[in-house]
């Protein structure tokens, strides 16, 4: 069976009202299972989330595809799944000045195997590779900004045998330029989601500081999308009811921030 996505750039999620809308670009794509898109803004940084580009995926020829802020075509970037690895889970934190201060677009791209070992390459719209991260049962890369530096923790979440949790975190200084006179993100303003594990209700913290309102996704962990909540600047948290879930690993993720829960 196929199915279209249209996907509006430049679409705003939350209306005024009697607010004018006005359709600057769609993209539609027809496609069966085993193909997927994902558009997402490339931000200048972790500090300045102004968009300079437009960034999605296609799982049909294994490539990464750039747009200009006009939606002219900037780049395509093949990709070479590793062997052994069958998915790619997504694109996360594309950026131009996070890894390195050039212009060339970044960005982190996860692969599994079908036992959900993750693979994580770190690429740059050339398609060399930064950075290779690999081995590890699941890996979820977040940047943020410590003590006037780009860096970013790879977190690994391991499910023991008693079926207590053990997280493990490693943390990185990436080489980009912090602009002056910007409010860093530290690590320790990342809360973590409670009760963890959970069957019922959890909690999954968040932060807006640059914006009024965003959009909170919900993966599960073969990277496929479970549901997508509104989330605004007058609250902390949301409720997220994880009654229907099926046991395992999800994440959340809003403005290139993630965290994960476990539905026990």
């Amino acid at each position: 069976m196929k199915k279209t996505i249209i996907l509006l750039g430049l679409f705003s999620m939350f209306i005024a009202t009697k607010a004018q809308m006005t359709l600057k670009q769609t993209f539609e794509v027809t496609h069966t299972e085993d193909f997927t898109y994902f558009l997402k803004n490339v931000q200048e940084s972790p500090a300045n989330p102004n968009t300079v580009k437009y960034i999605l995926y296609s799982s049909k020829d294994n490539s990464v595809k750039i747009f200009n802020p006009d939606f002219s075509l900037h780049k395509i970037v093949p990709i070479e799944i590793p062997a052994g690895y069958d998915l790619i889970y997504n694109i996360i934190h594309a950026s131009t000045k996070a890894f390195n201060s050039d212009e060339k677009v970044e960005f982190i791209i996860l692969f599994r195997t079908p036992q959900y070992t993750i693979h994580t390459q770190f690429l740059n719209e050339d398609g060399e590779l930064i950075k290779e991260y690999s081995g590890q049962p699941f890996i979820h890369p977040y940047v943020y900004i410590n003590n006037n530096e780009f860096r970013i923790n790879i977190g690994e979440t391991l499910i023991n045998s008693d079926g207590s949790i053990t997280n493990k975190w490693e943390v990185y200084t990436l080489g980009g330029t912090v602009p002056t006179n910007t409010q860093a993100l530290s690590v320790t303003e990342k809360r973590n989601p409670f009760p963890n594990p959970s069957r019922s209700v959890v909690n999954l913290p968040y932060n807006l500081k640059s914006q009024n309102q965003a959009i909170m996704t919900i993966f599960n962990s073969k990277g496929a999308i479970i549901e997508r909540k509104k989330i605004d600047k007058y609250f902390d948290k949301i409720q997220l009811d994880v009654s229907g879930y099926n046991p395992g690993m999800y994440i959340y993720e809003y403005n290139g921030i993630s965290n994960k829960f476990v539905v026990n």
